[in-house]
């Protein structure tokens, strides 16, 4: 039997709000976020296929990294040019994250997941949000936060990779011993769930923001 865990209801609810929100949006970054949201469904689904069929799925989640990598870089740098140039910023870090998913690839093929590359993307994407905030509190311009799409587009990624980052930095001291070992595993899965939680849920507020945004230009 195919099993959907907590993670996959609660990207499942954001693809919903998606939809409602941004189906009639024209705008290419809400585009690929609805976009975004179907790879991630449709990856957990063929993930949760492959484990019950075949007991392993790994290169599916190598091909998910590949695509989030993209999209999160893209948003970041959209969500920044309004108040710099980010170019160097951004082409630097997708540089760096692409050197670290092309040396897993090649050493360790798809059967292994990238974690080096997971770790080295949540950090940087975290610098990206940091520079996002520096750069919105810098800016005269009055934004009412309460209701700016793009600012809680940020705060959801910043919220994940800063927990990821933190969450990841833990594996290696984890005990070796079974039952410490799977006490520990269980809480860093639950880690993951509130994390997801964050995302998902500030991400479903970022699409309703936009929806409101577009209605009232309109």
């Amino acid at each position: 039997m195919i099993k959907v865990d907590l993670i996959s209801y609660i990207e499942l609810s954001c693809l919903a709000i998606g939809i409602y929100c941004l189906a009639r949006e024209k705008k290419l970054f809400w585009i690929l976020a609805l976009s975004f949201q179907f790879i991630v469904a449709l990856t957990e689904l063929i993930g949760s296929y492959l484990t019950f069929k075949f007991h392993f799925n790994l290169w599916i989640y190598n091909f998910f990294v590949f695509c989030e990598l993209n999209y999160i870089s893209y948003g970041m740098y959209q969500c920044l040019k309004k108040y710099t140039n980010p170019r160097i910023l951004i082409y630097s870090g997708l540089g760096i994250i692409y050197a670290f998913y092309l040396y897993n690839f090649f050493t360790k093929g798809f059967g292994s997941m990238p974690n080096d590359t997971i770790n080295v993307m949540s950090v940087i994407f975290t610098i990206y949000a940091l520079v996002y905030y520096y750069r919105l509190l810098k800016d005269p311009e009055f934004v009412e936060i309460k209701f700016h799409p793009e600012f809680w587009w940020v705060t959801a990624a910043l919220f994940y990779y800063f927990g990821s980052t933190v969450t990841n930095l833990f594996k290696p001291y984890l005990p070796k011993n079974f039952s410490s070992f799977y006490f520990l595993n269980h809480f860093r899965y639950s880690m993951y769930v509130v994390l997801s939680l964050f995302l998902y849920s500030i991400w479903s507020y970022s699409f309703i923001c936009r929806a409101k945004q577009r209605k009232l230009s309109s």
